[in-house]
């Protein structure tokens, strides 16, 4: 695309509301607006993000890295530049994304993270079957976590996954649990030396330098104030039950 291109009026101008921080978007496609529709709020704006040609070409290349036979619609490319921008513009507000199945037991959030592939959405749905209404997806894949008077809420967005689980909630984050495969079901707490390796693995991270700077702080306190754990664990409903019962042993 010419650079000339790059400088186009913003035709949708909409406030949603992530992480109880009103934010004002300015973005070209209405498809933004529809994804994000359960999120919309009259409230006065905290925060302003502004999507482009550009945000959405480099996204473009991105998902062409990815897997070059895939092509996506603008619309779908835009919806992703704004998460990137949420992403970044948040962390002002002490938030951070982490790649990961949160739910909420019992008014506690559980979040299961790992590679994609290893089962993290599957042994939520262990959860779901295991415990029934005691509990409550908040998102299946991209949560935010966001520090309120130093302690650390887990918030629903849109960006759910395939299987398309969250809601527009909230809850206090209890534990962060590290998921592999095994033919045993095994949970223990995660390695001092591991819990940074984590989050640096599963957390959307900035290239910018001092936004960088500004996710460590936020790492810190995550490790500070929330609770690690490593599961090994195959697909039986007793996974959940070996998993919820070990983490109310080391309370």
């Amino acid at each position: 695309m010419e650079e000339w291109q790059y400088e186009v009026i913003m035709s949708v101008i909409f406030t949603i509301r992530i992480c109880d921080v009103p934010i004002e978007v300015c973005c070209i496609h209405e498809a933004c607006k529809n994804f994000l529709a359960n999120y919309l709020t009259e409230d006065k704006p905290a925060m302003r993000i502004d999507s482009s040609w550009k945000d959405i070409d480099e996204m473009r290349s991105l998902f062409k890295k990815e897997d070059p036979s895939l092509l996506h619609s603008d619309g779908f490319l835009e919806i992703n530049a704004v998460h990137k921008l949420l992403c970044e513009s948040l962390l002002e507000k002490d938030v951070v994304m982490m790649h990961g199945s949160a739910l909420a037991m019992d008014g506690e959030c559980y979040i299961f993270s790992a590679p994609s592939g290893t089962g993290k959405s599957t042994h939520s749905r262990l959860w779901r079957q295991a415990f029934g209404d005691r509990v409550v997806m908040i998102n299946d894949d991209k949560p935010m976590i966001r520090f309120i008077d130093g302690k650390p809420f887990v918030y629903g967005t849109p960006w759910d996954g395939k299987h398309h689980l969250s809601m527009n909630t909230s809850a206090p984050l209890k534990s962060i649990v590290m998921i592999d495969r095994g033919t045993k079901n095994l949970i223990e707490p995660l390695a001092d030396n591991e819990r940074l390796l984590l989050l640096m693995r599963q957390t959307y991270r900035p290239k910018d330098k001092m936004k960088m700077q500004k996710l460590l702080v936020l790492y810190d306190k995550l490790i500070s104030t929330c609770r690690f754990y490593h599961l090994r664990c195959n697909m039986e409903e007793k996974a959940a039950i070996i998993a919820y019962e070990g983490m109310k042993e080391t309370k």
